[in-house]
C-alpha cells in the first residue's frame, strides 16, 4: 500500500555537496505523511466493508 523512502538519498546528497538537512527532513515528512495516510485509507475502506 504504501511504505517510506530510505535514508539512501540522504547520503547521496551529503555526497554530492547538496543540503542533507533538507532532504532528511524531507524523508521525516514523507514518513510522517505515509503512516497518516496509509491509516486513514484503511479506515475508510473498513468503513465502507471494502475490507
Amino acid at each position: 500500500m504504501g511504505s517510506a523512502t530510505t535514508f539512501g538519498p540522504f547520503v547521496m546528497a551529503k555526497n554530492m555537496g547538496y543540503d542533507g538537512d533538507l532532504t532528511s527532513n524531507t524523508v521525516m515528512i514523507t514518513t510522517r505523511g505515509c503512516a497518516l495516510t496509509l491509516t486513514i485509507g484503511l479506515y475508510v475502506l473498513k468503513s465502507l466493508n471494502l475490507i
